[in-house]
Order: structure tokens, then sequence, then C-alpha cells
């Protein structure tokens, strides 16, 4: 690296680090996936950037109405029926505790989330 500047050498630093934190959180979601989820989630707030609003589309169908369960933040999951912001908040910690959801039905698990409740919700919710 002696024929390289200074500024080259920092560039290039900087994309070996780059590459080194990704393949550590590639690795990481591979082999603890609950303990990256943890990692990796960001909250959503009243102050999020453009891009993160892009991202927040994709959670939401808005034409269907379909709330991906898996990926929503606590403020998509109070859209479901029946849903407010305190049992969104404990769907969105039952995630981050015990992972993904396998099935809808998993849903249930969730406090203040019974039968009724789940059945009036099942057709607008989704895994992915």
């Amino acid at each position: 690296m002696q024929d390289f500047y200074v500024e080259e050498k920092k560039v290039i630093i900087f994309v070996l680090c780059i590459l080194m934190l990704g393949i550590g959180l590639s690795g990481l979601k591979k082999y603890m996936p609950q303990l990256a989820n943890s990692i990796i989630y960001l909250e959503a707030s009243d102050e999020v950037p453009l891009a993160q609003h892009e991202q927040t589309k994709l959670k939401t169908s808005e034409k269907q109405g379909i709330v991906c369960i898996n990926q929503a933040n606590p403020q998509e999951l109070s859209q479901l029926s029946g849903i407010g912001p305190v049992i969104a908040q404990r769907i969105v910690d039952y995630r981050r505790q015990n992972g993904r959801f396998k099935s809808k039905a998993e849903l249930m698990r969730v406090k203040g989330i019974g039968p009724k409740k789940f059945e009036k919700i099942k057709e607008n919710i989704s895994l992915e």
C-alpha cells in the first residue's frame, strides 16, 4: 500500500470495514436470527428519513390492506381492526424475543389477541 495516497488508503480501509461489517451481520442473521433482529431492528419515530418511509410502504400493502406481522412497526400494526398501540407494541416485543412469526395463528400467543380478535384480522395479515 505504499503506492497509494493517504486519501486512497482511507477509502480502501473504509470499504474493507464496510465489507467486514456486512459479512459479520450476514453471518449473525444466518446463525443467530433472533439476536440479529434485536440488533438491527430500528424503531420508527415521528422523524423518519424519506428512505425509511419507502421501506414502510413495502411492509404494508395499502391496495389490499395487508400488514406483514414480521416486519411492520407498531404504527402499521395499529391499523389492524382491534389492535391499538399497546397490543401493537406487544406484537413487536414478541417478535424481538421469539423471532419471526412462523404462522398467522402464532399471533394468538401475544397477550391481548384471542381467537375472536384473530378471526377479525387474519385476512389482513401476512408473514411476508
